[in-house]
């Protein structure tokens, strides 16, 4: 045992034990033995190098140490405020599901797909109702416009004038419809329409009194349909000129009553107006009795020059703007007309316009 312990040498640094022949310390790398003539204040002077040595890399390892366990907590830090944060939608997400009795991803793909189908379903029934109601477009519009007719024309048949033959009567009521379409189409409302009655008086001629919601139409006249149509054209230029100064007896006011005749025969789209049976006027003849048939005749003339629809819609639009005062009418009518033109058709018409006014004597006036 003795010969062991000669055989071995201890390390003064770490204490491991090393065989004689070592020079330095396998495990702290310290010198073994002094050399022979060694200087002991170099060795006193590597002695402490490697103490520095050895303090910096134990320093070192402690960074790097202290280094990972920050770098671990600031991991976990944000793996904790990930989760905190992606697990209160998935909570509340799986809440949601578990109330709507989805359990499972394959359920909730089935939900999916049967709420798919059922919206495309309610999308094909949406689409074929569509269909059935566009069919039905037609018959709706022919039924508003029959209850329409029907809630204007209650006044007229509650009122079937005394001395107005039946036949004439119900022939009226027939063109009347289609004449009411006619002139709401030219921008009428039959929310103007106010109470509209005929009576018939005994007098020999073809006389037009206004009164307050009445017409009087002379008895000689009262078999004709043109008469009975312009007589409820007379009643809508009542309640549409509202700046028109209409005399009560409308025979002595040639203008309303040559518009009267116009828009009759325009609707007719014949220039003839029956006066009786064997009675008319032929608009498109030249000669003419008075002011009242060569002012209907000219309007005729301005329809044939620019086409029915601008003709109709240039004369309506005037007598529902134009202010007259009983003594210049026509003047006045055919500077609005011109005034209408330039607003409706950017003076398209003029001409046509200023040869109808050039056929008409300056003196010609309501009177």
């Amino acid at each position: 045992m003795a010969g062991d312990s000669a055989a071995t040498i201890y390390c003064k640094a770490c204490g491991r034990v090393n065989l004689p022949e070592f020079v330095f310390c396998p495990a702290c790398g310290r010198r073994m033995a002094e050399p022979a003539g060694a200087d002991p204040e170099e060795d006193r002077l590597l002695s402490k190098l490697q103490s520095y040595l050895d303090q910096r890399l134990k320093d070192a390892k402690s960074v790097e140490i202290e280094i990972a366990e920050a770098a671990a907590t600031r991991i976990s830090t944000w793996v904790k405020l990930f989760g905190l944060f992606a697990g209160i939608p998935l909570a509340i997400l799986v809440a949601t599901l578990a109330i709507l009795g989805v359990n499972s991803f394959v359920e909730l793909k089935n939900k999916e797909q049967a709420a798919t189908q059922l919206v495309d379903g309610v999308a094909v029934q949406a689409s074929n109702l569509k269909s059935q109601l566009d069919q039905y477009a037609p018959l709706k519009a022919e039924l508003n416009s029959l209850t329409r007719r029907v809630n204007r024309l209650e006044d007229f048949t509650l009122v079937n004038p005394v001395g107005v033959p039946k036949e004439t009567w119900n022939s009226f009521l027939n063109s009347l419809r289609a004449f009411e379409d006619y002139l709401q189409a030219l921008g009428y409302t039959a929310a103007e329409i106010r109470t509209f009655r005929i009576t018939v008086v005994n007098t020999p001629g073809w006389i037009f009194t206004l009164g307050n919601d009445t017409i009087e139409i002379g008895s000689s006249y009262a078999g004709s349909n043109d008469v009975l149509l312009e007589a409820y054209f007379l009643h809508v230029l009542k309640a549409q000129a509202k700046n028109m100064n209409l005399q009560s007896n409308i025979h002595d006011d040639e203008l309303p009553w040559s518009l009267g005749i116009y828009f009759v025969c325009s609707f007719k789209n014949s220039p003839n107006f029956q006066y009786t049976k064997s009675e008319g006027l032929d608009l498109g003849k030249i000669e003419s009795r008075h002011t009242g048939e060569s002012l209907a005749r000219s309007f005729w003339t301005l329809r044939q020059l620019i086409g029915a629809a601008a003709a109709d819609k240039l004369l309506f639009t005037t007598l529902s703007n134009v202010q007259t005062n009983g003594e210049n009418d026509i003047a006045e009518f055919s500077a609005e007309m011109q005034r209408q033109d330039a607003r409706l058709f950017g003076s398209s018409h003029k001409a046509a316009i200023d040869r109808i006014a050039g056929n008409l004597p300056a003196s010609i006036s309501s009177k």
